[in-house]
């Protein structure tokens, strides 16, 4: 390590000097301070006058200007003398005043604290001119001292406060101002700095001061270099820049300088005369490094230091101070022709910087980062892979001498980094290597004949630029090259010695060079190509390349748990036997440098401890491997100040949880509808195991659905996917990361257990799929029996989730059994007429089949009436309610009284009429249902769904009209007073609609999804809601009236107060806000703790009700207090809507559930009877009927005017039991108080029936 010794100096020769010593190790605080004094010595301020006056009087070709005369009689060889002794009287003054008893102390603590041999800066700290004329370098401890070497330095200086970033190392650039020259040989500097390496020189000759400026803001610059004239005149230095002696002084390039600072010049260098003024200058301007010439300079000094200097710095890679003192020792050498030399060259500096060694120069900030997270290293990213250099060499040596190498490793090892980032990298920089990659995918020969074609055609380019041709090279348009990659594919599956022919052909162009093909992850042959005949035509005609191509190598990365199937070819299997190298974990050693290295390369350092407690965390397992990667990418983000950091590490969770941790927080920044997306997204990019595991595979725009698609991009940005195209199709596929984000993402796991039974089914209808459009599409390759009756299952269940190709197969398939069942029926009546005559036979057992059908039919109504009781008891009553009546009718189809069933039935069906709260279910949407509402006459009820239609109903449920709405989702949907409809969707878009389906005005602006729309009272405003997180008023011609920006986050719902002059908004941003008409913000409500889905203004407009992520409803005044807290459901809320009275509230829930409010926020029921989400629940104009709509596609009508339930509860009663009399006009009903009770229909009581001692 470096000591660092600063010596700082108050005072002056005449009063003597107050010095202070600090002892640092460089970079660490002082460790060692003392103070002693230098007594006054008035006449070594003489000595320095006389020896400046012989040296100047010596001439010598110096690079300066209007030197100061001097009058000295004698030869020049006296002058030389004169000179040396001069110095050696200074020498010897100078010494004996740091001699002196008051000095003591420093110079003993120097001798005791330093070693000999260590490298030591020495800084001497002045404001004073005089002492800073002082040769220090004549200071018997700096000679005695080999690797130590002195700086001038001021008293003043800023400490430099400057965010350290990462950098990245490029060329070192050099302005290099090439002055006036009069008299002097600048060409020698000049070849001097284009001779050193890794340096990119801008030459200024002669220039003009506008030149130098504009050059010092333009660009960054590490080193600013001038040769020419110079002199100092009183404190200030001046160059002279050009033959017309046009000067600067540093005052005149101040602006630029700081500019040319502030972008990292780290030295500068005046090699020319009299440089002093110019130190003090530009250590005022605080440039961290300079060099300077004390005095006059003569020519061949300058160049001999120069060139010195530039070799031990540059060349030798020597600490800037030592390369300084070698190349200023090594002017001793020419003293005999110019005396003193090896005392001109200084170093001035900012006492607060650290000197750069050059490879410290040519850093530029950097935004790269050096880690892949869940990527592969490629062959770009080989600067900072490292870890695996052992098996790299391995693997070179392997391919040199075999036809065949497989890299099997676990998932995750590493295998594609190794081969691409380590292989491939080294055979491209050897240069005697053709290199072809590729993946197998789902068409292995179309893929492999595609990488192929694109080599050959690369060649063929080379070729004529090598050849000199000035004619250009033919380009292949995408027809042609896609005709050729078909032609290639086809031979390559069809012919023997296929890939032989193309292999030889490559290579005919060179025959010394080597081809090696690439087939990474080798296991898609095995997991996405289903054609076994197209594997099995694949792999020969790499087993018939291997065995017969010279200077051809084959290698393939394979997962480790495909090595079964790879070797479940017998011919593949020998040609693997001694073939593979198999990559195992990482050592310690490598684990380190993985983690260590890349970092090193872009200046950043890591907090100690640090990587020790990381590698802690990394088990041997190989798979780890993409979690350290990923964990090491986070905790690059977090930097703080170059520094990765323990708090960081921290922050993300440490390796463990990275992953998981920062797909969660991508997952949790969607919306719910996004999340939903996601899910299905996810489960069509994993490939379901049958005893291995999970693994990726590629999905089409199709698969993952088309309306997806800008969620598949945020997903991308987010890095946990990957986009790209199939080169056969041209269509968009979407791929998993990394299998890591499937092996540790907890909710992906989630998601296929939930999902696996429907995902393995749909593998196998794609294998279907393959199978019939590799037939020709023969009707005998579709679906039938089971399989279609699964398939249809299926397409109800999911039907979003099916790409339109995969419906139209089903479609297909259900159309053939539809014309076979017809085919079936006419053979069968012509059976019956040929069977006519054996009538009379059959009338004989006519009466045996009535008997038997009646029993059937008795059984059967049996099993209805026990399961109408089984649905009340779960709770389901409303299919409680249409069993029973199933069962009902089916008794009139008996004989008889038939006491025994009918009695059953009328319990049974009293009980579903009194606790059935549905009264109708509006089934005919294929998807989510997300909004539904009420005309405002109370007779037609509008939904809205994700299947991208509306349909139209009356209350009994009768379809009457439908129609496509949008290209993507809808969100909600609203009527206007006079009956129009405005709809909004994820399409970015609201549109307007007449009842009959007919668009009237699309209203177009918002730049994400509409999430509400609604219509102000009067009918003539719209307000919409989106996600671009604002709110616009339009009129309904569709033109922008206006734009309320204010939220922070996406914007779920919009409402106007009843008077119309007032909207409420509810947002992601967890927030309310109130706005009038012209957009002005009145007021903004804080409360919830997630966002807030839905706000809803009371009747009267004096009260708010807002919904949210949080589980609550909250009810508020119009001034932002709140005045009530709802709670009651266990997931989010979606929705609120009040009843036409005020009086209650309606809210809707994730928890699958509508629940009833009256304003004090008691729970009044609990609406259950959908499967799944509940996105709304609204109230009808008349206050008596609420609708519902949910995920399980359906809309539930709710009975709010139960007349029996609503006496009965009003009158506390607590009842055991509830019967109806066989006609349906007496109910009976038990209770705890020991009695037994008959009511009419209409809830009056009409008699009590006592007698028993305990509840009945």
């Amino acid at each position: 390590m470096t000591k660092l010794i600063v010596l700082k100096l108050d005072g002056n020769l005449q009063q003597g000097v107050r010095v202070t010593l600090s002892i640092a190790t460089e970079g660490v605080s002082p460790h060692k301070e003392i103070t002693g004094n230098l007594p006054p010595i008035a006449p070594l301020q003489t000595t320095i006058d006389e020896w400046r006056s012989h040296y100047r009087s010596l001439g010598s070709s110096p690079r300066g200007i209007k030197a100061i005369k001097v009058t000295y009689d004698g030869s020049i060889a006296q002058k030389h003398e004169d000179c040396k002794n001069s110095a050696t009287e200074l020498q010897k003054q100078l010494n004996n005043w740091l001699l002196s008893e008051s000095f003591r102390p420093i110079r003993e603590s120097w001798l005791k604290e330093l070693q000999e041999k260590e490298l030591v800066r020495v800084l001497i700290r002045t404001s004073s001119q005089q002492l800073r004329q002082i040769p220090w370098h004549l200071w018997d401890l700096v000679e005695e001292y080999p690797n130590a070497e002195l700086a001038l330095s001021a008293t003043d200086y800023q400490k430099p406060i400057i965010a350290k970033t990462p950098t990245k190392r490029d060329q070192v650039k050099i302005l290099a101002i090439l002055g006036n020259s009069t008299g002097i040989d600048i060409e020698t500097d000049r070849k001097l700095l284009n001779s050193l390496p890794d340096a990119d020189v801008t030459f200024l000759v002669q220039p003009q001061r506008h030149e130098i400026n504009d050059s010092l803001w333009e660009r960054p610059w590490d080193i600013l270099f001038f040769a020419g004239h110079s002199q100092t005149v009183g404190d200030s230095g001046r160059i002279y820049i050009n033959e017309n002696k046009e000067s600067l002084t540093t005052d005149d390039l101040k602006y630029g300088l700081k500019k040319a600072k502030s972008n990292g010049l780290a030295v500068a260098i005046f090699n020319s005369c009299d440089g002093l003024g110019l130190g003090s200058q530009l250590e005022a301007l605080q440039i961290p490094q300079i060099i300077v010439m004390r005095e006059q300079v003569p020519d061949e000094v300058a160049q001999v230091f120069l060139k010195q200097f530039l070799v031990a710095y540059a060349n030798d890679g020597k600490p800037l101070y030592q390369a300084v003192k070698e190349a200023r020792l090594k002017l001793h050498g020419l003293e005999d022709k110019y005396p003193c030399a090896s005392l001109l060259p200084v170093i001035c500096q900012n006492a607060d910087t650290v000197p750069p060694s050059w490879l410290d120069l040519g850093r530029r900030p950097t935004e790269i980062s050096p880690y892949r997270g869940l990527f592969a290293f490629r062959e770009e990213d080989a600067q900072f892979f490292f870890g695996r250099e052992s098996f790299t060499q391995m693997l070179i040596d392997a391919v040199q001498n075999q036809p065949l190498v497989a890299v099997i490793g676990s998932s995750g090892s590493g295998k594609s980094s190794v081969v691409f980032a380590g292989l491939v990298k080294c055979l491209r920089d050897a240069g005697n290597c053709h290199i072809v990659d590729f993946r197998p995918g789902s068409r292995p020969l179309f893929n492999l004949a595609t990488a192929l074609v694109d080599q050959k055609e690369t060649n063929f380019n080379r070729d004529y630029h090598q050849k000199g041709s000035q004619i250009l090279p033919p380009v292949l348009s995408r027809t042609e090259r896609l005709r050729e990659i078909r032609n290639l594919a086809s031979d390559l599956g069809q012919c023997e010695n296929g890939l032989r022919d193309v292999v030889d052909d490559i290579l005919s162009v060179d025959p010394n060079q080597r081809l090696l093909l690439v087939a990474d992850q080798f296991e898609e042959l095995y997991t996405l190509c289903r054609d076994a005949q197209e594997r099995k035509a694949f792999l020969d005609r790499l087993l018939e390349a291997i065995s017969s191509c010279r200077n051809f190598t084959f290698v393939i990365t394979l997962r480790a748990d495909f090595l079964g199937q790879a070797l479940s070819y017998r011919p593949f299997a020998d040609a693997l036997q001694y073939a593979d190298l198999k990559l195992g974990p990482m050592t310690d050693e490598e684990m380190q440098a993985a983690v260590e290295k890349p970092a090193a390369l872009l200046g950043v350092t890591i907090e100690e401890g640090l990587v020790e407690r990381i590698l802690s965390t990394v088990s041997t397992e190989p798979g780890d491997l993409p979690l350290l990667e990923f964990a090491l990418t986070q905790l690059w983000a977090k930097q703080l100040d170059a520094q990765l950091t323990h708090a960081a590490y921290d922050e993300i969770g440490g390796v463990e949880a990275a992953l998981a941790r920062y797909a969660d927080e991508a997952y949790n920044k969607l919306n719910f509808e996004e999340k939903e997306r996601a899910q299905r997204i996810f489960i069509q990019l994993v490939h379901p195991g049958e005893g291995t595991e999970d693994t990726r595979r590629v999905a089409t725009r199709a698969e993952v659905g088309e309306e997806n698609w800008d969620l598949v991009t945020r997903l991308a940005n987010a890095r946990l996917v990957v986009t790209g195209r199939d080169e056969k199709t041209g269509l968009d596929t979407v791929e998993v990361v990394h299998e890591a984000l499937i092996r540790s993402w907890g909710q992906l796991n989630l998601w296929m257990q939930q999902d696996r039974d429907f995902r393995h089914w749909q593998e196998q209808l794609r294998v279907a799929m393959r199978t019939w459009e590799s037939s020709g599409n023969d009707e005998g390759a579709l679906l039938r029996g089971k399989p279609l009756a699964d398939a249809e299952y299926w397409e109800r269940q999911r039907f979003l989730e099916l790409s339109p190709v995969e419906r139209s197969f089903i479609a297909l398939s259900v159309e053939l059994r539809e014309r076979e069942s017809k085919t079936q029926k006419r053979r069968q009546q012509f059976t019956i007429l040929g069977l006519s005559g054996g009538l009379v036979v059959a009338l004989s057992l006519t009466a045996v089949a009535w008997w038997q059908s009646q029993n059937s039919t008795k059984n059967e109504i049996i099993s209805l009436t026990n399961s109408s009781e089984a649905l009340l008891a779960l709770g389901q009553e409303f299919d409680a309610l249409k069993t029973i009546l199933k069962a009902a009718k089916k008794v009139t189809q008996i004989q008889g009284e038939n006491i025994e069933l009918k009695i059953p039935i009328t319990v049974v069906l009293g009980q579903a009429i009194n606790e059935v709260k549905q009264f109708n279910r509006l089934e005919g949407h294929h998807s989510y249902i997300r909004s539904v509402i009420f005309s405002p006459d109370g007779e037609t009820i509008a939904t809205g769904s994700d299947d991208q239609t509306v349909k139209l109903w009356n209350r009994k449920g009768q379809l009457l009209k439908s129609f496509d709405a949008h290209a993507r989702l809808i969100n909600s949907i609203s009527f206007s007073p006079d009956g129009q409809i405005v709809t909004n969707s994820n399409d970015d878009t609201a549109k307007l609609w007449s009842r009959e389906g007919k668009l009237i005005a699309t209203l177009v602006g918002h730049k994400d999804n509409v999430n509400s729309a609604t219509f102000s009272p009067d009918g003539k405003i719209l307000a919409t809601a989106s996600s671009d997180k604002t709110v616009k008023l339009w009129n309904r011609k569709g033109k922008l009236l206006k734009t309320f920006t204010g939220h922070s986050e996406p914007v779920n719902s919009v409402s106007f107060s009843p008077d119309g002059k007032i909207l409420a908004t509810a947002s992601n941003d967890k927030t309310v806000k109130l706005w009038n008409r012209e957009g002005k913000l009145l007021k903004t409500f804080t409360g919830h703790n997630e966002q807030v889905n839905s706000v809803s203004f009371s009747p009267d407009g004096k009260i708010l009700a807002t919904a949210s992520n949080d589980k609550t409803v909250k009810l508020w005044n119009r001034e932002g207090q709140l005045l009530k807290t709802f709670t009651g459901h266990n997931e989010p809320v979606n929705s609120v809507s009040f009843s036409p009275d005020g009086k209650n509230l309606a809210t809707a829930s994730n928890d699958k559930t509508v629940k009833l409010w009256n304003r004090e926020g008691q729970l009044l029921k609990t609406f259950t009877g959908h499967s799944d989400v509940v996105h709304r629940a609204t109230f009808s104009p008349d206050g008596k009927t609420l609708a519902s709509a949910s995920n399980d596609n359906t809309v539930i009508l709710w009975k709010l005017d139960n007349k029996l339930f609503t006496t009965l509860t009003q009158n506390n009663e607590q009842f055991n039991r509830v019967a109806f009399s066989p006609d349906g006009k007496i109910l009976a009903t038990t209770g705890n108080d020991q009695t037994a009770k008959l009511w009419s229909r209409e809830g009056k009581l009409l008699k009590i029936l006592t007698g028993h001692s305990d509840r009945v």
